[in-house]
């Protein structure tokens, strides 16, 4: 079961100074590029995700499944991952049963050890900074608190919701990815 808080930030330097200066350590930074995939019967749109993740070590096949907890600050939902040999070949098997790719999302990472969780800052196309974390409800209050954060500042949605919400907010089409290059063509925050 995966729970999460994602709170949305506007600088990420000052949280980061705290961790270090908490005894936290910087652990990794990356790029991913993910991709979600539908099988055209409303399976994305259910709060169903499946998705294949490059950037990281290995690639990477996830899916969560719809949240079971509407808690409105923390997002807690069954997710099942495995690594993949062959993220190309992962493709072709989830297009032959059906499933076809629907949506791509980008970001920057920087991950810290703190506290005995790990603190992750998403830079996301469009969206901005976020810090999310995935620990049990109580070990997030006591370590937002500590990085001057709380869980009442959570959000219970996911990227794809909040890109959904940002691009009807701002006018764009429903088929503009969650991608830098888009980004890049169509304007910034």
């Amino acid at each position: 079961m995966e729970v999460e808080i994602k709170i949305k930030i506007e600088d990420p330097n000052p949280i980061k100074e705290k961790i270090l200066a908490g005894g936290g350590k910087k652990t990794e930074e990356g790029f991913q590029h993910d991709v979600y995939y539908d099988d055209g019967k409303g399976f994305f749109k259910s709060g169903n995700t499946l998705r294949i993740r490059t950037g990281t070590n290995k690639p990477l096949l996830t899916s969560k499944q719809c949240p079971v907890d509407h808690n409105e600050h923390v997002l807690s939902r069954p997710e099942f991952q495995t690594e993949l040999e062959d993220a190309d070949a992962m493709d072709k098997i989830l297009q032959s049963i059906g499933f076809k790719p629907h949506v791509v999302k980008e970001k920057k990472y920087e991950n810290y050890e703190f506290d005995g969780v790990i603190v992750e800052f998403h830079n996301l196309p469009f969206l901005g900074d976020f810090i999310e974390i995935e620990a049990p409800e109580e070990e997030l209050k006591e370590v937002l608190p500590k990085i001057g954060l709380s869980v009442e500042m959570g959000l219970s949605k996911g990227y794809d919701r909040l890109f959904d919400e940002y691009k009807k907010e701002h006018n764009l089409a429903s088929e503009v990815q969650d991608s830098f290059d888009e980004e890049k063509k169509y304007g910034t925050r």
